[in-house]
C-alpha cells in the first residue's frame, strides 16, 4: 500500500513497544487482537472481513464515532492526528530528528510542524529522565485519576516524562540535548540513572563520569533546578 509518504509502497519498520501494566491501552496486545480476527489475506493492514481494504473516509468515520463515544469533539481530531501524536511522543521521548524522520517516512523537516509544543504552556515545566523505572512510571501516571502531572497541574506544574530502558550515565547528555533543541528549557529538570551502569564500570571511574555528566547537563539547562536521584543499582 502506497501513501503520500511512501509513494513507491516501500514501507518502512517500526517498532512497537507493549504496555505491560495496562492491557487495554497495551497497542501490541491490541494489533495481535486485530490480527486474530482479520483475514489471512495480503495487502495493507486494515481491511474488511471481505478482505477489501479500509479506505481513509472509512477510517475516520470510525475514528469519529469512536471520539463521539469517548465524549470528545470529533472536529478537533483527524487522520494526522496519528502522525501528529507519533511525533510528539517521540520528541518527548528525546528521539533525534533523524530518528523521527524515519519513523514517520519524512523526507525533509517538516515533520517539526507536527510537534506540539506542550513544552512552553505556561506551566513550570519538571522534565523527569531516566531508565526503565521511570518508562514504568510514566506508563502508570497515564492511567492515574490525577493524570499525567500527579495532580501537580493544580499547583501549576507541568511534569513531562523521557524513559529509557537500560539508560547508561552516558546517554544522558545527548538526551537532554535533543529535549531542550525541542521543547526549550524545562524549570527543572530530574535525572535517575546510573544504576545500569554499576558493575560494568569502575567505581571510581563511574563517580567521576557521573560528576562530569552532571556538570556538562547543569551548563545546557542553564541555571534551570537540577536534580539528581539516589542510584538504584539494577538487580541482573
Amino acid at each position: 500500500m502506497s501513501s503520500k509518504t511512501d509513494q513507491t509502497g516501500c514501507s518502512t519498520t517500526l517498532i512497537l513497544s507493549s504496555n505491560d501494566n495496562d492491557d487495554e491501552i497495551c497497542v501490541v496486545k491490541t494489533l495481535k487482537d486485530y490480527l486474530h480476527l482479520r483475514p489471512d489475506c495480503q495487502g495493507q493492514l486494515l481491511c474488511h472481513l471481505n478482505q477489501n481494504k479500509l479506505t481513509r473516509f472509512q477510517f475516520l468515520d470510525v475514528l469519529r464515532s469512536a471520539l463521539n463515544f469517548l465524549s470528545l469533539n470529533p472536529e478537533e481530531f483527524n487522520t494526522h492526528s496519528f502522525r501528529i501524536g507519533a511525533a510528539t511522543t517521540a520528541a518527548l521521548e528525546g528521539k533525534t530528528d533523524e530518528e523521527i524522520q524515519s519513523m514517520g517516512r519524512w523526507n525533509s523537516y517538516s515533520f517539526k510542524s507536527y510537534i506540539i509544543d506542550i513544552g512552553r504552556c505556561g506551566n513550570f515545566v519538571v522534565r523527569i529522565i531516566g531508565s526503565s523505572l521511570i518508562t514504568r512510571a510514566s506508563s502508570h501516571s497515564l492511567v492515574r485519576p490525577l493524570g499525567n502531572d500527579l495532580g501537580l497541574h493544580k499547583l501549576g506544574y507541568k511534569l513531562m516524562w523521557a524513559g529509557m530502558s537500560g539508560m547508561s550515565v552516558y546517554n544522558v547528555v545527548p538526551i537532554v540535548e535533543n529535549l531542550i533543541n525541542c521543547w526549550g528549557l524545562p524549570g527543572a529538570v530530574l535525572l535517575h540513572c546510573g544504576g545500569n551502569d554499576i558493575g560494568l564500570v569502575n567505581c571510581e571511574k563511574l563517580l567521576f563520569d557521573i560528576k562530569f555528566m552532571l556538570d556538562i547537563v547543569a551548563r545546557m539547562v542553564n541555571g534551570s533546578k537540577m536534580i539528581f536521584s539516589s542510584i538504584l543499582p539494577s538487580l541482573k
